[in-house]
């Protein structure tokens, strides 16, 4: 077989690559290698994008790992220094050591004696720890104590010599008492240094470790220029106790050149500020976190990967693992490759210490501290190869960078050797795949070449015809010639047959063709339908399941929203402390905030499933604009903005539009503006223009221009995209969930308008809404009915609250509590339909989502019970969704309440059908004008034009006010179903109508709803 294989052509005289055999082998090899290449290449790219992409989902989650870890540090160093600033016992044990350090007694006699030992222990002592490089930073007459009682503290503490102080003295005493629990403080939350400030004086009157900053000013040179006196003076500017302030980290060469940061924050004696508490900080526990041998095999980092921190200067916050590694090939790396100064080597190798020496100058470093977050494959600080996993890391105002990367020469290492494999394995494919190429040439050829020679023996007939020779294959050729004379001798005798043969053989063919292409088509046919079919279905489950959730995440959210709002509204009546009071506002702020995005999530889902549904009526557009502007009034002023607000005098005083969601519009795009613009001005410009011809219809046009960050081109369309925010946009700074700015467009849309944007990056930006073809209306707007007054009394009131959890019936009695109702408490539908059989009650507050019997089923009850029938049941639920509200409305509820509802809210409720003083406080100015234009409207003998079925509602709801009957929801159904009426927003006659019915239904005047029904009756 190897034979066979070195010499495949061993029966051939002659090479001869124009034959049948050499083409059939060329052929075979062809179609076998190159769909094997295609997908060795294809495989080997997959396996190295998929192994490079697994190992980015590990950087980031280690460096989103680390990040945590260190956002958490700096929170738990806050509350430390908040914890003891504010002990009872560290303000007295600070006062004791203020006191006693300036006011006692100290031996001034041998000053000299003091100034001469204190400088043999800076000199012998102090400067022999420190390298030679931070010797000359640090002139050594610069640390002398500069007066007696420094010199005297200095020498009985800093340099150990503790026989100076007597056991009586005031300040021995007060550092004793103090110094034991202090320690202890330290030593627990494992702070390196507590020192004590002087506000006055800036001097140091206690320090726990006793080193070179005990008993000095930090409001004098050297320290003063240290971050310890940096962050003693931002301290002094705090005036509250809550607050503190925080460094970066830096050699601190009174320390003996340890990194340290300084956290600092006043200490108040009641409300006098007496000294500044300075916590020193060693890099120590934050090295660990990143620096740990142990968790670089452990986090998943290998033998070459590390998490590092570099700040804005540029150096390392933590030691590089390479450091650790091979110190010996760091370090000639540094001084051959970087070049880095032979001085600042020298002192890393002193401290065996790579903390803010090390200038990590690399691509990656370059992108984040510009603040970029990303993945990518870069040059690392010792020029290698790596997969980087980076982003910015802004703590406390400390602008540092965080950095996860591994060699790629680590990552790709498997890909290497299956590089290898698949080369190695292509070569013996390749042997393998000639060698069988050649069996299969020779067992085709040698048939072909055969039959030749058994052609050349029936050769001897009539030669009269011959066939012409093509170029073909040596092979081939002979046939054709040995054919050629078979061909001759019986072609007369078979043409008749032939061409018989030919005609049936096309028109089988034919026929056959016909029917694979019917079968192909009715197979695609089927195909499609069935596509269809499953799509279908897949669409309608996903909508349903979908809805589902939506339904159940609104409910489940509104139902603790509740309580929470509810008890903090009530708290908020309760208290008087300021501090609470602003604990508060938080709550409630931060509880509106999440119900709004709860909101917008739901208008997201309505708008997408087509169920969202304009509301047309008269809107005054001026005062909407103002209302608006006035709103933004406190926001602009704390960010120190000009709000110019530009309206245009032509623009009509009446439109119809659906005020709520113009309003939501209009919400969204000037919060925007305001939030992203740091200094300058937002414009919200109006104006208008009539339609040709036509005084009946303008286009309007809103421009809310700002002086912000602006949006780079490339993001002007991602900023509608759900969910999606600008890219680089930092989400602590500025917040949102990327919904607004979608559900904003999709309502200009929605009503017939278009939402443009104009923005540079930097510079500012401008939204433009342009809504046309808007109706102008004829008559002016009527006011609103004010508000109710939290003072309303209600007349002799018993109220059936009916919920299964506890805290949502808190809410409620302490809503009502200072309106004396009497209230009795349900926890289900059944025993509500007990107690309202066996007691009286003027109002019921319903929730839907119980056990044992739910609102729904309560209801459909009680209507069956005709004694029950008269009282008012409203729906207090957590279900907002559109499916949830119909089904109230079927089941005739008289009002419904979403959770989490207000006290403003509950209290109009309970106004629209219990008895108070407020009922007879109608604005009858305004009824006046509603009857002076029914008046109007009788002596002009107009006609409302509206459907057959909307006038028969219109006959049933006169009858039941001539029996004396009044059902709310009935009257307000009515009110929507002429809003849905063909032509509503052109019938400017039917859109008065629906304002003065909803107004006489509000104000619940019996007396006005008979003659407003008159104009359409």
């Amino acid at each position: 077989m190897i034979c066979y294989i070195c010499n495949p052509f061993k029966n051939s005289k002659v090479l001869n690559f124009k034959s049948l055999k050499s083409r059939l082998v060329i052929l075979f090899l062809t179609l076998v290698l190159v769909p094997v290449i295609v997908i060795s290449y294809l495989s080997y790219s997959k396996a190295k994008e998929a192994i490079q992409q697994e190992s980015f989902n590990k950087l980031t989650a280690i460096r989103e790992i680390k990040k945590r870890q260190i956002e958490n540090y700096f929170k738990q160093m806050r509350g430390d220094i908040y914890y003891l600033a504010t002990r009872p016992w560290f303000v007295d044990a600070t006062k004791d050591l203020k006191k006693s350090y300036f006011e006692s007694d100290i031996d001034p006699k041998n000053s000299d004696y003091y100034s001469f030992k204190m400088n043999q222990f800076y000199r012998k002592d102090f400067f022999e720890s420190l390298s030679i490089n931070n010797q000359k930073t640090i002139p050594i007459e610069k640390l002398f104590p500069i007066n007696d009682r420094r010199r005297f503290y200095q020498y009985h503490f800093v340099a150990n010599k503790g026989n100076l102080i007597s056991s009586n003295h005031p300040y021995y005493i007060a550092h004793t008492q103090a110094d034991l629990l202090i320690k202890e403080f330290a030593s627990t939350f494992h702070y390196y240094d507590v020192m004590i400030l002087d506000v006055e004086t800036g001097e140091c009157i206690y320090n726990t470790n006793h080193e070179a900053d005990e008993a000095v000013s930090m409001k004098e040179v050297p320290f003063k220029n240290f971050l310890s006196g940096k962050i003693f003076n931002k301290a002094l500017s705090i005036n509250d106790n809550v607050n503190s302030v925080i460094s970066d980290f830096e050699i601190y060469y009174p320390s003996r050149g340890i990194p340290s940061m300084f956290l600092g924050k006043p200490l108040y004696d009641g409300n006098k500020k007496i000294a500044i508490v300075l916590i020193q900080v060693s890099i120590d526990l934050l090295n660990k976190v990143l620096t740990n041998d142990a968790n670089w095999y452990k986090d998943g980092l290998g033998m070459t990967g590390e998490t590092y921190m570099v700040g804005p200067d540029g150096k390392m916050r933590n030691d590089a693992r390479a450091l650790k590694d091979n110190r010996t090939e760091f370090f000639l790396n540094l001084e051959n490759i970087k070049k880095t100064d032979k001085a600042i080597i020298d002192e890393m190798k002193f401290l065996n210490s790579s903390i803010l020496f090390n200038n990590v100058n690399s691509p990656a470093v370059n992108e984040v501290m510009q603040g970029i977050t990303k993945t990518e494959i870069t040059k690392n600080y010792l020029g290698k190869s790596v997969l980087s996993s980076y982003t910015p890391l802004e703590i406390e105002g400390l602008n540092w960078n965080l950095l996860c990367e591994i060699n790629e020469e680590e990552t790709f290492e498997n890909i290497v050797l299956l590089r290898k494999i698949i080369i190695i394995s292509l070569l013996i494919i390749v042997i393998l795949v000639f060698w069988a190429s050649i069996k299969v040439a020779n067992y085709i050829a040698n048939p072909i070449l055969d039959m030749s020679a058994k052609a050349q023996m029936v050769q001897n007939g009539n030669l009269d015809v011959q066939v012409k020779e093509v170029e073909s294959p040596i092979e081939v050729k002979k046939l054709v010639t040995v054919f050629n004379g078979m061909v001759v001798s019986i072609k007369e005798k078979q043409v008749q047959a032939q061409e018989m043969a030919e005609e049936i053989s096309a028109q089988n063919e034919e026929l056959k063709q016909n029917q694979e292409e019917l079968l192909a088509q009715q197979e695609a046919v089927l195909g499609q339908q069935k596509i269809a079919i499953e799509a279908k279905d897949q669409a309608e489950s996903a909508s349903k399941v979908k809805s589902e959730f939506l339904a159940n995440m609104s409910h489940e959210i509104r139902t603790p929203m509740n309580a929470v709002l509810g008890f903090a509204e009530l708290l908020n009546d309760m208290v008087d402390d300021p501090m609470q009071k602003s604990y508060i506002k938080n709550i409630l702020s931060s509880g509106k905030n999440l119900l709004g995005l709860i909101n917008d999530i739901l208008d997201l889902s309505k708008i997408e499933s087509g169920k969202f549904e304009i509301q047309w009526a008269s809107t005054n557009p001026k005062n909407l604009f103002e209302e608006i502007a006035s709103v933004f009034s406190v926001k602009t002023t704390e960010k120190n903005l000009q709000l110019i607000l530009e309206i245009d005098e032509k623009i009509p005083s009446c439109l119809i539009l659906d005020e709520l969601r113009l309003r939501q519009v209009i919400f969204n795009l000037v919060g925007n503006a305001i939030k992203f613009t740091q200094k300058g001005t937002v414009t919200l410009k109006i104006s208008s223009s009539y339609k040709e011809n036509m005084d009946s219809l303008v286009d309007l046009k809103f421009e809310i221009i700002d002086t912000g960050i602006g949006i780079p081109e490339k993001d002007i369309a991602k900023i509608f995209e759900a969910f999606t925010q600008q890219e680089g946009q930092d989400a602590r700074k500025f917040g949102g969930t990327g919904l607004g700015l979608t559900i904003t467009k999709r309502l200009v849309e929605l009503m017939g308008g278009q939402l443009k944007v104009e923005s540079k990056l930097g510079e500012g930006s401008n939204f433009i809404v342009i809504l046309q073809n808007i109706a102008v209306g004829t008559l002016e707007i009527k006011q609103k009915i004010d508000a109710i007054p939290e003072n309303i009394t209600f007349k002799n009131a018993k109220i059936l609250l009916v919920d299964d959890i506890l805290m949502n019936r808190e809410v409620v009695k302490g809503f009502l509590k200072p309106l004396q109702l009497e209230i009795t408490e349900a926890e289900n539908g059944k025993i509500a339909l007990e107690k309202l059989q066996s007691q009286s009650f003027d109002l019921v507050f319903m929730d839907i989502k119980m056990p044992v019997m739910d609102g729904y089923e309560a209801k459909t009850a009680i209507d069956k019970i005709p004694n029950l029938s008269h009282i008012p049941i409203v729906a207090l639920t957590a279900q907002a969704m559109k499916e949830d509200q119909d089904r109230i409305k079927q089941l005739k509820f008289n009002d419904y309440l979403t959770k989490p509802v207000s006290k403003q809210a509950l209290i109009g409720c309970l106004a629209k059908f219990l008895e108070t003083d407020f009922n007879n406080k109608i604005n009858e100015n305004l009824k006046s004008k509603i009857i002076q234009e029914i008046d109007n409207h009788t002596q002009s003998n107009h006609k409302i034009l509206i459907s057959e079925s909307a006038i028969e509602d219109a006959n049933k709801l006169s009858k039941q006010l001539d029996m004396g009957g009044f059902n709310h929801t009935d009257f307000k159904d009515f009110v929507e179903k002429l809003k849905k009426e063909e032509g509503y927003q052109s019938n400017q006659l039917l859109i008065d109508f629906t304002n003065d019915f909803s107004f006489a239904i509000d104000s619940f005047d019996l007396d006005l709803l008979p003659k407003i029904l008159k104009k359409i009756i």
